[in-house]
Parts: C-alpha cells; sequence; structure tokens
C-alpha cells in the first residue's frame, strides 16, 4: 500500500494547478490525505513572527490529523507540500522517523532546518518569501535538487500566461518522473 500526505500552502491550497495535477499523478496508485491549517497569519503584526506561530500551530494540527495513521501499514509513503507546508511535512517525517519522498514547491529556510527526506524542490527566482541564494545553498547542502522556475513567483508563476502553462507542464512531467522514480 501506498499513502500520499498533501500539506498545501496558507493562501495556496489543494485545488490550486501544483498541487491539482501533482495529486491527479498519484490518484489511482495512493491513499491521499490532504492536511489543513486554521487561521490566517497574514493578520499579524510582523511578517515573520506570524509565520513562525503559524508554523508551529499548523504543525500541531497536522500531527493530530495525522494520530491515528498506521504509517507501517504502508510500503511507501509520499509527501507533496507547498510553502510554509515544505517546513511542516518534512519537520513531521523527521520527528516520526517515516521514510519517506518529497515534492517540495517553493520550499523555505524552515523546510531544511534538519534531514531532509528524499526530495526535489521546485523554486521561483522572483519568490519573495525565499531568497534564491539561501535556497540554493540549503538544497545543495541537503543533497535535494533543485528545479528553477526563471522569473517566477511564489506560486511559481510569472505574470505570462503562455509560460506559465508550459512551465506548469515541465513541472508536472518532472513531478510525476519523481513519483513514479524515472
Amino acid at each position: 500500500m501506498k499513502l500520499c500526505l498533501v500539506f498545501p500552502g496558507i493562501g495556496y491550497g489543494i485545488d490550486k494547478p501544483l498541487l491539482y495535477y501533482s495529486r491527479k499523478i498519484v490518484r489511482n496508485d495512493y491513499e491521499t490525505i490532504c492536511l489543513s491549517y486554521s487561521g490566517d497569519p497574514k493578520k499579524a503584526k510582523s511578517k515573520k513572527e506570524n509565520l513562525e506561530s503559524f508554523y508551529k500551530r499548523a504543525y500541531k494540527e497536522c500531527s493530530d490529523q495525522l494520530k491515528d495513521v498506521q504509517f507501517s501499514n504502508y510500503d511507501e509513503i509520499l509527501v507533496i507540500s507547498k510553502s510554509i507546508g515544505t517546513a511542516i511535512g518534512e519537520k513531521y517525517v523527521r520527528e516520526h522517523h517515516l521514510k519517506a519522498r518529497s515534492v517540495l514547491f517553493t520550499p523555505l529556510n524552515y523546510t531544511y532546518e534538519g534531514e531532509n527526506s528524499e526530495a526535489i524542490a521546485f523554486h521561483g527566482t522572483n519568490d519573495p518569501w525565499a531568497s534564491n541564494e539561501e535556497i540554493e545553498t540549503l538544497s545543495a547542502s541537503h543533497h535535494v535538487p533543485l528545479y528553477e522556475i526563471k522569473d517566477a513567483n511564489h506560486s511559481l508563476e510569472t505574470g505570462n500566461l503562455s509560460v506559465d502553462l508550459t512551465n506548469i507542464k515541465t513541472i508536472v512531467l518532472k513531478v510525476e518522473d519523481f513519483i513514479k522514480g524515472r
């Protein structure tokens, strides 16, 4: 049996293109659990303070949602995550000693706080939430292949529909190859 855990971003839910198409890849082969978080960190006084408190609360909420999952029943665990979800998902994998593979869409520095699962990452070169240099350095030091999307923002979009459609196709095909072990 195979299990896929989906950790969305704050404003990037499971119905958005990266997570939607990734879930379509796994729908026939994996049992899928989509996690959710409460609250809106955008209403805090400071961006950093708010993100840190949201991260801690969301991690606890996800842990509660997964408390009854018997991970030992699964031969394979896949984590698909976006933004703050990458940090939450990787922390969950580490703290619960899961052998998992991960797809990291727009990881944050928090994502690399410890040993990472076998993973691939996607980062936009115009992402205001994580600097290119830091994500490149962290991905390299953690042996996580990084695919950079030129001129893309935190949603991996450039604002040019034609470019964005080409990029989403390229990204989804890379994700499919990773998931299927090609």
